[in-house]
This record gives structure tokens, C-alpha cells and sequence, in this order.
């Protein structure tokens, strides 16, 4: 007799956030948002990562002096930093967490594009991506052309151009890490 295991899925628990605009975040940690803070990232969701929209419809101040006119680069950069402070993040990641944006879910995705035969271009990428993340692909060899010289046969190609008049040589050098 076979033994039929049941497979638990972990359900997303809603993030909820107190009168304070205090949450617990995904990783278990307390964090406060400031009011506008908490609308930049919900208004960030809702417009698909949009942040110059979010920041703008936010109420935060990104106009031109003297004008009712958004400054695009301001809220560009004003936005910018504000998804680079942790609590923020925090809370755009346990709102997609919520929305089933997990691992568990996206590769379950995964698995359904690798195993269907409807659209085989699709299947395609979703091999690819697999082979990518899987790291499956050979490394890529680089032919790499080095010239080594050393500082003495520098200095007397330099000193032998000087002598016959020629200007010095420039060389463009590129490290390739």
C-alpha cells in the first residue's frame, strides 16, 4: 500500500498595518510608515513599479519652483531613495508576498510553461530562464589578448621614439575583470 502524502501550501497572510502605520514585516521585524510613505508603496503596486507616478500622485512635493508642473527628475530620484529604506521595502514585500509573488508560487509557474505544448515559444524562455537560474549553461571563454611589458622596455621604446623625433605613444588600457 501506497502512502498518499498531502502537500500543505502556505497561505499569504494579509499585511496589516495599525493605526500608527506600524506593520510586521515578512521577516518577522516591526516597522512604521509615515503616511505618505505608506501611499508611495501601495500607489508603487498599483501602478505596476511606476515609482515617478507613486511619488507624484503621493503628494510629495516634486514640482518645478513656482509651478504646479511635476519635476520628473526630482521625483525620479526622490522615489529612488525611498525604495532604498528598508521599512518601505518591507512593506512592498509582504504586499507581494500577499498577492502570491513567492518562490514557491513562481516556480509552480514555471513548471506549468516548461510543461505545457501550446505555445512553444514560450517553453522556450521558460528553458532558458531554467538553464540561467539553474546556472546549466557553460561558462563563456573569452579570448583574452595580453601584451606584458615590462617598465624598463617601456621606458626605452619611449626614450628611442624621443630621440627620433616621434611623438610619445598612448596606450588605452582596459581591465577586464
Amino acid at each position: 500500500m501506497s502512502e498518499v502524502k498531502e502537500i500543505k501550501t502556505a497561505e499569504p497572510t494579509e499585511v496589516v498595518v495599525n493605526d500608527d502605520f506600524s506593520f510586521i514585516g515578512k521577516d518577522g521585524k516591526t516597522y512604521t510608515l509615515q503616511f505618505k510613505q505608506k501611499e508611495f508603496a501601495d500607489l508603487y503596486l498599483e501602478y505596476s513599479g511606476n515609482r515617478i507616478e507613486a511619488i507624484i500622485d503621493a503628494g510629495y512635493d516634486v514640482n518645478y519652483a513656482n509651478s504646479q508642473i511635476p519635476n520628473r527628475t526630482i521625483a525620479s530620484t526622490m522615489a529612488y531613495e525611498l525604495l532604498t529604506k528598508p521599512h518601505i521595502t518591507a512593506y512592498i514585500n509582504s504586499k507581494l508576498e500577499e498577492a502570491g509573488f513567492n518562490n514557491e508560487n513562481v516556480d509552480e509557474q514555471h513548471l506549468f510553461l516548461l510543461n505545457q505544448h501550446a505555445d512553444l515559444k514560450v517553453k522556450a524562455k521558460a528553458i532558458d530562464l531554467y538553464y540561467k537560474v539553474r546556472g546549466r549553461y557553460p561558462k563563456e571563454e573569452r579570448d583574452v589578448n595580453v601584451n606584458v611589458f615590462s617598465l624598463a622596455d617601456l621606458a626605452d621604446k619611449a626614450t628611442k621614439r624621443k630621440q627620433m623625433g616621434l611623438p610619445p605613444v598612448k596606450a588605452n588600457v582596459e581591465i577586464i575583470k
